[in-house]
């Protein structure tokens, strides 16, 4: 999690101090701010993003808007390491599930029950857009790519019959982002410790 490390008001509003970072997960995929990147660049972000959404689940937090430009990137040219961002819209849990009351975040990201009426989310919806993030760190492009923003996250949702994008090949990503990008929540598993592994 990125480091606070003080508010101070000012005449235009608040000002809030964290530590330096370097630049976001998005510009890493898609703008190569730190060169390419090689296979354990991707797992060892995929890890810290895992971390850090465990950290939050366990202070019955959800974060409802993970994407790589809300996940920044330390300074060095060393090993990747992340830090989860931008908590505007996050929530406390009420028991498992919070109750939406209005359609918030980013849609090719948002779980497909995200965009339901009176949509009570809880932590899968979290591991759904981790899903979507690892497969963006692998591929470089979104899992539904050529859509609209809507159409991309309803696309996600046809649990019955709609084919899904095809798989890059990679042994050590043979099941982590898949699970958490299944349709159903109760599908979805997003667990650092068993899904990825930075030894291969």
């Amino acid at each position: 999690m990125l480091i606070l490390h003080g508010v101070c008001e000012a005449p235009n509003g608040f000002h809030v101090v964290t530590e330096l970072m370097a630049c976001d997960l998005d510009d890493v995929i898609h703008e190569n701010a730190r060169g390419a990147l090689v296979h354990q660049d991707v797992l060892h972000a995929a890890r810290d993003v895992a971390a850090g959404l465990a950290h939050l689940h366990a202070s019955r937090i959800i974060h409802r808007d993970l994407k790589p430009s809300n996940v920044l990137v330390a300074e060095g040219s060393g090993v990747i390491r992340c830090k989860i961002a931008d908590f505007g819209i996050s929530k406390e849990l009420s028991h498992t599930l919070t109750k939406m009351t209005a359609v918030v975040g980013t849609c090719a990201y948002m779980a497909p029950e995200m965009l339901s009426d009176d949509a009570r989310v809880g932590t899968s919806a979290d591991a759904y857009a981790y899903g979507v993030l690892a497969w963006e760190l692998l591929v470089g492009k979104k899992p539904w790519t050529g859509k609209s923003s809507i159409k991309s996250t309803t696309r996600s949702s046809a649990a019955s019959g709609s084919p899904g994008p095809k798989r890059p090949s990679s042994p050590s990503w043979r099941t982590g982002p898949w699970s958490a990008s299944a349709s159903r929540p109760s599908a979805r598993r997003c667990t650092r410790s068993k899904r990825i592994s930075t030894s291969s």
